[in-house]
């Protein structure tokens, strides 16, 4: 295994340095196989994604630039003392499984011991969040403003509560009977303060001098987002438009018209102060905007990534890092400012629905609303891309095949492609109807299958890359193929749920040749390792084995250890994977009050189950459905909520040994310090000229050419 293993990173390392001399990749070779890096021994799953939360996350509030809180749905309330990179849920609020509990709506701190939590419960803590107290039920709190460790404003959408003793008591001093909707509100003291709401239909910026005993209306601007700059100076907002007040709030003047058809498509959903004169604000689309001058010009930082829905929230503990939470359990940083932005989360809490994985350490998951997460370091981190849309719609995505290192194709409601190694994707040719599955030979040669019509199927074949697609088979009153894949004889299947599977000896240009499964099962997936040899799984867990192109069937029967249940208490097959004749895997799953995830490997022909899958805070993240494995036996799949699991993967990328990445000659500096000089030297200026170039290697191309 490890000499495969080695052997790739060396072509990585070739193909990422091709301008290189060959004595470059020579002495990267010899130090490679004297430090190569052994792969981990077999243990417990690792979940790599979604981290740190498997929820939307609803606010932030960090303390220090390392010191903070998150609160999210599920009762989601943790805690970071490193800056984002470790989270840990408070003991003091618990989370049983999702979909249980009730969701946190805003956290709130006046110093580093003292804050509060607060959705349809609320939690103050007064010893850094290490523990934290129930307090008495108010309403459904969606903001929380206090101005010390007692004085405070609780903000609901039909009431505004204030209190004195740091929770412990509320009195209402605004409730809808009076007026409407709640917006927002700011107060820039324990007395004065504004308020977004409508009194008799009219909608305006409402003012309290005493503590919210009275309101008096001191404008009719219609806003949706408030905040003080200072006593005069007041920044609000309403779909993409900024306005500006220097008196109080009596008087505005739009500063940036951002907003387009629809109106309010680019809704502020929340801004905050970065320092004095420094604002950020984000909107509806996590696009970031950042104002330098108290709100008088502002500028766009972070451009649309996706339109994921209302729920994100952003905070500055100092003037240069600031954080952003939101959607699909996302988390953003930035240290400059808010003028660059790098996710800190991993992974993204949604339904995915496929993945491969490369021996580089590159890889793609995909999944519905247009999701596609990209790793490059074997999934200790994966990115969110920006969201697969068409027009104004996300497009779901069901399936995702490697073609070769750089190229990657992917489908569902549409088909697309990449080249770059799936950073970027172009949309192909439109199909007959939505992708359930893809085989590809190469670049250019290809076939999807799917849905025509309901019921009803088509299977396409492209050969210009999916630009193009010829439609070769289709039929409106049959049920829709779920899977197909094709070998480059042109020899072929695909399998139409409940009873049947389709052969081709042509790629289906001419040949159809329909054959019927055994009854008595819903055949779910099948995948051969070769022409001739493959699997076929059904729902219940029956497996089937061909050696001779799917023509024959052999019943290989239950897996072990599998219950077999028509009711909610049997085992669920969700996916075959077939690597050759002889390595093959199984996902499926357990149903229960938490599901647990079923991985069985066939090793000397026979079924072998792995450590089954669970995760105590969520019920369905064990319901594994994909799987990918590398040649080496590491095994990465999918689990319900975004969850990415693996078994072994590498302690480091081969080859990435400074830790940067990247395989480059920075690797090997101390390296040919030690030949050079006997000791490892801490810069590559081997000659001592002042500059790191080829001639401080100059003497190893004579060494490595044997002269």
């Amino acid at each position: 295994m490890q000499e495969n293993v080695l052997d790739c990173e060396l072509n990585r390392f070739d193909m990422k340095n091709s301008k290189l001399p060959g004595f470059v990749t020579k002495l990267c070779l010899a130090i490679l196989f004297c430090t190569a890096v052994a792969k981990c021994s077999a243990q417990d799953w690792i979940a790599q994604a979604p981290y740190p939360a498997d929820v939307d996350l609803l606010s932030v509030h960090f303390v220090t630039e390392t010191t903070g809180f998150i609160t999210g749905r599920d009762n989601l309330l943790m805690k970071t003392t490193d800056g984002g990179q470790t989270w840990s849920q408070t003991k003091s609020i618990g989370r049983i499984p999702q979909f249980s509990e009730d969701p946190i709506w805003k956290t709130h701190f006046v110093d580093e011991q003292r804050g509060w939590a607060w959705g349809n419960n609320g939690y103050r803590t007064v010893d850094g969040g290490q523990t934290w107290q129930p307090l008495p039920f108010v309403d459904t709190v969606y903001d929380i403003q206090f101005l010390d460790s007692q004085n405070g404003f609780i903000v609901s959408n039909l009431s505004v509560y204030r209190t004195n003793d740091g929770g412990q008591t509320v009195t209402s001093v605004w409730h809808w009977e009076n007026f409407n909707f709640v917006s927002d509100a700011s107060f820039i003291s324990s007395t004065q303060g504004l308020m977004l709401t409508s009194e008799n239909g009219i909608s305006g910026v409402f003012e309290t001098t005493d503590a919210g005993q009275s309101w008096q209306r001191i404008s009719n601007q219609v806003l949706s987002q408030i905040l003080h700059i200072d006593n005069e100076t007041i920044v609000g907002s309403i779909g993409g438009k900024f306005y500006l007040s220097t008196n109080g709030g009596v008087d505005w003047t739009m500063t940036q018209d951002d907003s387009f058809s629809g109106g309010f498509n680019n809704a502020m959903e929340e801004m905050t102060l970065i320092d004095e004169d420094s604002i950020a604000a984000i909107d509806i689309n996590a696009r970031i905007w950042i104002s330098d001058d108290a709100g008088r010009s502002w500028t766009l930082t972070r451009d649309n990534f996706g339109n994921w829905g209302f729920g994100w929230d952003i905070q500055f503990p100092s003037s240069n890092v600031g954080y952003v939470v939101g959607k699909l359990g996302l988390i953003f940083k930035t240290t400059d400012g808010g003028h660059t932005w790098n996710q800190l989360s991993n992974g993204a809490a949604t339904q995915l629905n496929d993945i491969v994985m490369q021996s580089n350490g590159i890889g793609l998951a995909v999944g519905f609303k247009g999701v596609i997460l990209r790793t490059e370091n074997f999934g200790r981190q994966w990115d969110i891309l920006p969201q697969i849309t068409d027009g104004p719609f996300a497009i779901d995505l069901r399936e995702v095949q490697k073609v070769d290192e750089d190229s990657f194709v992917t489908g569902g409601d549409r088909f697309l492609s990449s080249h770059d190694g799936g950073r970027t994707w172009s949309l192909g040719g439109e199909l007959p109807g939505g992708i359930n599955g893809l085989s590809f030979l190469s670049e250019l040669e290809g076939w999807a299958c799917g849905e025509y019509m309901q019921p009803g199927f088509f299977i396409s074949k492209t050969v210009d890359g999916g630009e193009s697609w010829q439609t070769l088979q289709q039929d409106l009153n049959t049920r829709v193929p779920t899977k197909i894949q094709i070998h480059p004889s042109g020899i072929g299947y695909a399998i139409f749920p409940q009873s049947e599977q389709v052969l081709t000896d042509d790629g289906y240009v001419d040949s159809f040749i329909p054959r019927l499964l055994p009854s008595g099962e819903s055949w779910q997936s099948f995948e051969f390792g070769s022409e001739d040899v493959g699997w076929y799984g059904g729902f219940f867990g029956t497996v089937l084995r061909s050696d001779n192109g799917g023509f024959t069937l052999e019943e290989e029967g239950l897996l072990p250890g599998w219950v077999f249940s028509g009711g909610g208490t049997g085992h669920r097959l969700t996916d075959i994977r077939a690597i050759s004749e002889q390595q093959a895997y199984i996902t499926g799953y357990r149903p229960g009050a938490i599901y647990q995830g079923v991985i069985y490997e066939r090793v000397d022909d026979a079924w072998q189950l792995l450590e089954l899958i669970s995760v105590p805070t969520n019920q369905i993240a064990g319901a594994v459905h994909a799987t990918e494995v590398l040649n080496g036996g590491e095994i990465w799949t999918l689990g319900g909520s975004g969850f990415i699991f693996a078994s072994d993967i590498p302690d480091s990328i081969m080859g990435d040994l400074n830790g940067d990445g990247e395989i480059n000659l920075l690797d090997v500096q101390p390296f040919v310090g030690l030949l050079t000089t006997g000791q490892f030297l801490p810069a590559a200026d081997l000659n001592f000229d002042g500059d790191v170039n080829l001639l401080d290697v100059g003497p190893f191309v004579e060494l490595l050419s044997g002269n």
